[in-house]
């Protein structure tokens, strides 16, 4: 995960329904993003943001992400309203560079 600390992004976006990927980036991401997090996995006010910690951005999206089957088409259709939704915060956020 070392490439999190390296680029410089506006927002880094998280599959919130990946628990692995969520600790990893939450974890390097300091204290105020663990507190924050927790916050946000109590309400389940998911997708929502945290701010960038003392990761090299301002905020991280944390949205779910699971397709409803396996089927390409199923899978294409729940990438896109991730990937929309992402798009959505960091617009709403005023941020213009994702990663």
């Amino acid at each position: 995960m070392d490439s999190t600390n390296t680029s410089i992004v506006d927002a880094i976006v998280i599959c919130s329904s990946s628990a692995y990927l969520c600790k990893q980036i939450v974890d390097q991401a300091g204290v105020q993003v663990q507190n924050e997090y927790k916050h946000l996995e109590a309400s389940g006010q998911f997708p929502d943001t945290t701010s960038g910690g003392t990761l090299p951005c301002k905020k991280i999206f944390f949205i779910p992400w699971s397709p409803i089957s396996h089927d390409p088409a199923d899978v294409k259709s729940s990438l896109s309203t991730f990937v929309s939704t992402a798009f959505i915060l960091a617009n709403s956020a005023g941020l213009k560079n994702i990663g």
